[in-house]
């Protein structure tokens, strides 16, 4: 039975249980460049209650240091026990009765610093279903391992014993052959990532649930997922590294539970969460946690929300707010156009102006696009300066870098 594989491993359960069972000590940050190795010293450290920190391989010196870590962190290491583990059973129950241990992460955003943030194993599974249903799932593992959403994918497939296909930062030609060949029923990704898988010309029937998580979810993306996928059903969630996993839905409107009203409050627009809901973080907590979310009311009863933007991603174009998000959409609608960037420049007339980095699948001129907008758009929102790109750069969890 296989637990990971990607294009030049292939680890089974046993494989799994040997490994950890030869394990003589963790290093307390863990750093490292193959998923399987970050999962199997997830699993020794749980195993042995010694809380661990999480960061990205492609880290900096400065970006370290910017962490409050410094190199000399980054070799250290604890001796572990040996508890020697019988099966897959004995793993999955010792796991499941784990108490004392911590896992820390930090933010990636797509902007600003990453901040700090610790949670334990109840935490951070607390979403994680446990059902005889899922033990035929095969998990496409489509997010960065060291980021909240990666571990709460690997903890789904994990405890249902189920494998992990790594389609994370491969080149979508591959990632469709993976889908195929290996039977993948379940892929959690951004709505980069699956933007990504354009064009969208191809059917994959193995695929029973796509979900995506990270970054607003646009509607006409889910359509096309659907047409590609035409057995899966499609979930949006709004996660959080602080959070974790909060509501889902499956389109672009969020029905709160009524278990959650006490817990979520909204404020100038903005969605705040009880602290109770947020993981340790590296600043202190009022009894509201700000999640930088702009949000719309769409029912009162019961409470439906949409996710409009991020705080921190409005520009100011002339006095008028404009949330790049709703412009991205419109330009992705045009016949030919596979993904865009919206963003703000400095203006010595308007203070900001509107610029748009576009990926085309086929000739389209900036004449076209601008077009195409001013029917659509209030002529504040559209974008005075348009570039053709070949790609958009993505944060390390695969989002769009704005």
């Amino acid at each position: 039975m296989i637990f990971y594989k990607n294009q030049v491993l292939i680890k089974t359960y046993d494989d799994l249980i040997n490994d950890i069972n030869n394990f003589y000590e963790v290093n307390l940050v863990i750093r490292d460049l193959n998923s399987y190795d970050i999962f199997l010293k997830i699993i020794v450290a749980i195993l042995n209650k010694i809380d661990v920190i999480l960061i990205d391989s492609d880290f900096t010196a400065r970006e370290i240091e910017s962490l409050g870590l410094l190199e000399e962190n980054l070799l250290l290491v604890k001796k572990v026990t040996k508890k020697h583990v019988k099966d897959v059973s004995d793993l999955k129950r010792r796991l499941l009765n784990s108490q004392d241990w911590s896992l820390t992460l930090y933010t990636s955003g797509t902007t600003g610093i990453p901040k700090k943030v610790t949670h334990n194993f109840r935490n951070v599974t607390r979403n994680v279903k446990i059902a005889d249903k899922f033990s035929s799932n095969v998990w496409g593992f489509a997010f960065n391992p060291t980021h909240i959403a990666g571990i709460q994918v690997f903890f789904q497939a994990l405890l249902n014993l189920n494998p992990i296909i790594d389609i994370f930062d491969k080149p979508r030609d591959i990632v469709i052959e993976e889908i195929k060949e290996n039977g993948i029923t379940n892929i959690s990704a951004t709505s980069t990532y699956y933007r990504l898988m354009g064009p969208f010309n191809f059917k994959c029937v193995s695929v029973q649930m796509l979900t995506s998580g990270g970054e607003k979810f646009d509607l006409d993306t889910i359509n096309k997922l659907k047409i590609c996928f035409p057995n899966a059903k499609v979930r949006n969630i709004y996660a959080s590294t602080e959070a974790g996993t909060i509501f889902t839905t499956q389109g672009d409107l969020f029905v709160v539970p009524r278990e959650l009203r006490s817990k979520i409050k909204i404020s100038n627009g903005e969605l705040l969460l009880k602290s109770e809901l947020i993981g340790k973080i590296s600043s202190d907590l009022d009894e509201w946690y700000p999640t930088g979310d702009i949000v719309e009311i769409i029912e009162s009863e019961p409470l439906k929300i949409k996710f409009l933007c991020r705080k921190n991603e409005m520009i100011n174009v002339g006095g008028y707010k404009v949330n790049p998000l709703e412009v991205e959409e419109i330009v992705r609608l045009y016949d030919g156009v596979k993904d865009v960037l919206v963003y703000g420049k400095k203006n010595s007339v308007l203070g900001t102006i509107l610029c748009a980095d576009i990926v085309a699948q086929k000739d389209i001129s900036e004449k076209d696009i601008k077009e195409y907008l001013n029917g659509k758009l209030q002529k504040f929102k559209v974008p005075r300066i348009i570039n053709f790109v070949e790609s958009l750069t993505t944060t390390k969890t695969g989002k769009i870098k704005r």
